[in-house]
This record gives structure tokens, C-alpha cells and sequence, in this order.
């Protein structure tokens, strides 16, 4: 624990809770594992009414848990912990305020009502309301909402910041609170890239096969057959991907290239986005082929996520 007091309040949305009944068993126990942790600390929890039927109330009406007995005990402990808010009409007044989805803005609106000092969820994107804090959490994977809230002793409205953190980062920001800064260890690198062989289609279906190597330097092989050459590339790599690494099911959302500057022989460069358990996990890679930078990228954003995963 932090300390022997709530030195940190926190409102927590009922995704941290539903992840934990995930089909597949490896997310189911990745969301499982970071809810206790978060819940074997000494932050004070607050979770409103909605959030509140949505992982509890629904949870045991339908007996979604019945195949899940760790998610379920978990939750339970994390249950006892919580603080209840309602949804006053103060609350939908000040909701109002927020151009953000209807019940995100009541999130935020009973984060702001507690003064709390953080929201929890897998879901930060959905906090989002200006450019800047989408490009800072893209980044840092979770940002600071900056407000005003109004002081109840003299009516004035006065700045409140509010850090919006993924369980998992928000986790290790609790660590480096109670540790202090630490020089970052060396990542581990889980798989690396080592070769690509592309047949083009022509008007068909193109052709990928790749090979990786894993940390202990075993050789993997994957193939897949795509619609483009990229999507061929990723195909394969995925295929390879899971014989070796348990993960969250993830998914490419952004693929771009940046303008090429230095002419015909400069090296091109790759820039995508990964999502994996609701969260975005940046790379980039350069190369003089377009495809081996696509594939060197997406091994870059799966050691990041596998880094992510499997957390010490």
C-alpha cells in the first residue's frame, strides 16, 4: 500500500469491473491481475450509481460470473471498497458543461462534484475534449483534464485537474508516487523482426511470409494471404504473434506515411497505431521497403503491449 491513509481519491467506471469477464482467458486474467493490484492499494474508490449497476447490479441479475471464480472474488473485494455516488439533479446540471458523451460527462461531473484526484477506465479516449489532450494521451497513455470547479465555502469557480489513467498506467504512476522517480529499466524485447518475403498479386491476393525470432531466439514462421501487401504482412505476423505470446485481441487502426524528405534513395518510414485492452500503442519504423518498415512497426507496438501485459 501506499500508506495507512486515502492519500488519493479516485472515481472508477464499471469497464475496469466488465473486462474481468472477458471470453478470452488471457485478457480475463491480465484485467483480473491489475484489479488487484489497484485494489490492494490505499486509494479511496468512488464509483457512481450507473457504473455501479453496470458492474455489479447486471453482473449478478444475469449471472455473468458463474465461469468466472477469481474474476468474481476480485470484484467482490474490489466491491467492498467502494464509495457510492448518486446521480443528484446537481450532477445532470453540471453535466451539461461537458461536450463529451452523455454518461462520460456524468462521470466526469461526479469526479469533479468529490474532487477527485483521478478517473479510472479503459476507456480514457472517451475523457477526451481538445486535440491536446488526445495527442498527450496517444503519448504518455493517459492525460490531465483541467476544469473549473466550484468551492463550496465561497461560491468562486477555481481550476481542478483531474488525471484520466488506463488500470494499468494508473498503476504504475502509483508505483513511481511510492518509489520515486526510478531510471527506466531496459525494455524486454519479446519478438524481433528478421525477415519478410512478399509475392505481389497482380489483380489477386498477395502472398507474406515472415519470420520472427522470440527472446530466447526460437525461430517463428507465419504466412497469410491479404486483399493489399500490408495486409498480407500483418496476416503473417499475427499468425506468428500468437504462437508465442498469450495477448488481448488487438487491432490495427492508423497506418500512415510520412511525406518522404531526401529523395529517391531515402529510407521510408512507417508510423501505425495498435489497439489492445483500450488502449493505443504507438511505433514507427524505417526501412528502404515499405512493407518490412510495416513490419518492423507492428513488432515495435507488440513488444510495447507485450511489455504492457505481462506486468512484474
Amino acid at each position: 500500500m501506499l500508506s495507512t491513509t486515502c492519500s488519493r481519491t479516485a472515481l472508477i467506471t464499471a469497464n475496469v469491473f466488465q473486462n474481468c469477464l472477458s471470453r478470452s482467458y488471457a485478457s480475463k486474467i491480465y484485467h483480473t491481475n491489475i484489479l488487484k493490484r489497484l485494489i490492494a492499494t490505499s486509494v479511496r474508490w468512488y464509483i457512481s450509481d450507473i457504473d455501479f449497476d453496470l458492474a455489479f447490479t447486471l453482473r449478478e441479475l444475469y449471472k455473468l460470473d458463474v465461469n468466472s471464480q477469481e474474476s468474481n472474488s476480485v470484484c467482490q473485494s474490489a466491491r467492498q471498497n467502494l464509495y457510492n455516488f448518486s446521480i443528484a439533479p446537481s450532477i445532470l446540471e453540471e453535466s451539461q458543461y461537458y461536450a463529451i458523451n452523455f454518461y462520460d460527462a456524468l462521470r466526469l461531473a461526479c469526479a469533479v462534484e468529490e474532487c477527485v484526484d483521478y478517473i479510472v477506465t479503459w476507456e480514457p479516449i472517451s475523457f477526451v475534449r481538445t486535440p491536446h489532450e488526445r495527442k498527450t494521451l496517444e503519448q504518455r497513455g493517459f492525460f490531465d483534464l483541467t476544469l473549473e470547479s466550484e468551492d463550496a465555502d465561497t461560491g468562486m469557480r477555481l481550476p481542478k485537474t483531474i488525471g484520466v489513467f488506463p488500470p494499468n498506467r494508473f498503476w504504475s504512476h502509483l508505483q513511481n508516487e511510492l518509489h520515486g522517480a526510478q531510471p527506466p529499466p531496459e525494455k524486454t524485447r519479446y519478438l524481433h523482426f528478421e525477415s519478410l518475403s512478399m509475392t505481389l498479386g497482380g489483380g489477386t491476393e498477395s502472398q507474406a511470409d515472415v519470420i520472427l525470432r522470440d527472446q530466447h531466439g526460437r525461430r517463428i514462421r507465419g504466412e497469410g494471404q491479404g486483399i493489399t501487401p500490408c495486409g498480407a504482412t500483418l496476416i503473417a505476423l499475427d499468425q506468428s504473434i500468437d504462437q508465442c505470446l498469450h495477448l488481448p485481441h488487438r487491432e490495427l487502426i492508423n497506418f500512415s506515411i510520412p511525406p518522404i524528405i531526401g529523395g529517391p534513395n531515402a529510407l521510408v518510414e512507417v508510423a501505425l497505431h495498435v489497439e489492445c485492452a483500450g488502449q493505443l500503442f504507438p511505433a514507427r519504423a524505417r526501412n528502404n521497403s515499405v512493407y518490412h518498415a510495416c513490419a518492423e512497426a507492428y513488432i515495435s507496438a507488440v513488444n510495447e503491449i507485450a511489455g504492457a501485459f505481462y506486468l512484474d
